[in-house]
């Protein structure tokens, strides 16, 4: 959180870390942030591998009272 100069100085001084960044601005002040990714598209893939043959086998016993 700072002034409007100040976080685009720090958006500058990060070069290329700072490019994709977009400065977002509130009443508090404006920050510097970073897109946030989809792991959807990510995890998709990965989920596809996955069978109910390939899981194991779960033993279900019945709960114990003492």
């Amino acid at each position: 959180m700072g002034s409007l100069s100040f976080i685009e100085q720090i958006k500058i001084d990060l070069g290329a870390m700072g490019s994709g960044r977009k400065i977002t601005s509130s009443e508090a002040g404006h920050e510097l942030k970073e897109t946030q990714a989809s792991y959807r598209d990510h995890f998709r893939c990965e989920k596809a591998l996955l069978s109910h043959e390939k899981a194991l086998p779960w033993r279900i016993y019945a709960e114990i009272s003492i």
